[in-house]
């Protein structure tokens, strides 16, 4: 559905979406492309939660929204994007090496 967890993982019985997939998408799409504008030829970190890297992502790369396989977040991974006349690019996805010293299973590619 439009509010499933993007990466496949069940959702908590709480769990009470108050936004939809496109109005996350959209927000993100208006944050980043701003963000874009104003930072030409910068390097800029930034964060937000996970579904909404997924979605905005797979939107960059135009997998499909029901696509789980293509793409999937890694915990704390860093996703390295470049924008160019108003156009997003990947040139690196989920990198963890970051993470590599801490050798927990919870920190483990795909896990969870």
């Amino acid at each position: 559905s439009d509010t499933d967890d993007p990466d496949g993982h069940e959702l908590l019985s709480w769990h009470q979406p108050s936004e939809s997939r496109q109005e996350v998408l959209d927000r993100m799409l208006a944050a980043m492309n701003t963000i874009g504008e104003r930072h030409i030829g910068e390097t800029v970190l930034v964060v937000s939660h996970g579904a909404s890297i997924s979605w905005f992502v797979k939107h960059v790369l135009a997998i499909p929204k029901d696509d789980k396989e293509t793409y999937r977040t890694t915990r704390a991974g860093l996703n390295r994007l470049h924008y160019k006349n108003g156009i997003w690019t990947a040139s690196v996805l989920n990198d963890a090496e970051h993470l590599s010293s801490l050798n927990h299973p919870s920190l483990n590619a795909n896990s969870g």
